[in-house]
């Protein structure tokens, strides 16, 4: 790995600890407002800067037996169970794969309250819209085909990157 790669992995770990210790503020209600919006766009809007940056260079890594594909897990929470068998079965095969790690219909700390959940959500789903750009495709998870707005939104911004989207469901035809 080249001096520039080492450098622009460093940037993007940093942004990345800072937006995940933000998120944490944010969820605690240390941080309120309208400026941390602004903030953690600010940070994902660099961190996928510098991830295309990273991606122009050549990241081969001698330790790795080769590029791993790197897979964005979309899908509601409501099917929890269903992502950690996606993930079991996209890891088995070789993969690489980046899931919403928090689900917010399962009781926490960090969500106690219906305020802190309310915070938090916006800096998930900027996390996640980040997990998909860093991803190489995308597989839906869509039991009975079951797709919400949320993951309708990350579906497009990934076909917006030029990502190949994969279903764990068939999708009823389109009219």
């Amino acid at each position: 790995m080249s001096e520039i790669d080492r450098n622009t992995a460093d940037l993007v770990a940093a942004c990345a600890m800072d937006l995940s210790s933000a998120a944490r503020e944010f969820a605690a209600g240390v941080i309120t407002g309208g400026p941390y919006t602004a903030q953690a766009a600010t940070l994902v809007g660099l961190a996928l800067q510098l991830l295309a940056q990273a991606q122009s260079h050549d990241h081969a890594d001698a330790t790795l037996p080769g590029k791993r594909t790197v897979v964005a897990l979309c899908g509601s929470t409501r099917f929890w169970a269903e992502m950690a068998e996606a993930n079991v079965r996209e890891t088995a095969a070789g993969r690489v794969v980046l899931a919403p790690g928090c689900n917010l219909k399962q009781p926490h700390e960090l969500w106690a309250t219906s305020g802190q959940a309310e915070r938090l959500k916006p800096v998930l789903d900027a996390l996640h819209l980040f997990k998909v750009a860093v991803a190489d495709q995308v597989l839906v998870v869509n039991p009975g085909g079951y797709i919400g707005s949320s993951t309708r939104a990350e579906i497009a911004y990934a076909h917006q990157l030029g990502k190949p989207v994969r279903y764990t469901h068939p999708q009823p035809p389109t009219a």
